[in-house]
């Protein structure tokens, strides 16, 4: 069995979604596919994530219909933070999502 993490991060600036446990081979396909729609992403080889600046479920579709990947667990929480006398919001989603 092999499991991925996608974290969604949602907050008044924007959509993000962090990946963690690509292998070599899910990255590169997932580099060519999002290169080829034009959306911004971001490898972090050294945290070892993969960010794109895309909403959750078009991760989670992408991974269900081009890996075969199943969501076996989710949860959220959201952070109030204060910064500058003024409250922001971050709502955070986590998917675990996997494959046999």
């Amino acid at each position: 069995m092999h499991y991925l993490t996608v974290t969604e991060l949602e907050s008044p600036n924007g959509t993000t979604c962090k990946i963690q446990g690509l292998t070599t081979n899910m990255l590169r396909n997932l580099e060519n596919h999002l290169t080829t729609h034009d959306i911004n992403h971001f490898n972090n080889e050294i945290q070892k994530f993969f960010e794109i600046d895309v909403q959750g479920v078009y991760v989670l579709n992408f991974l269900s219909s081009e890996f075969s990947y199943r969501v076996y667990g989710q949860s959220m929480v959201i952070e109030i933070s204060n910064i500058g006398g003024r409250a922001d919001r971050v709502q955070k989603i986590a998917w675990t999502l996997g494959k046999q």
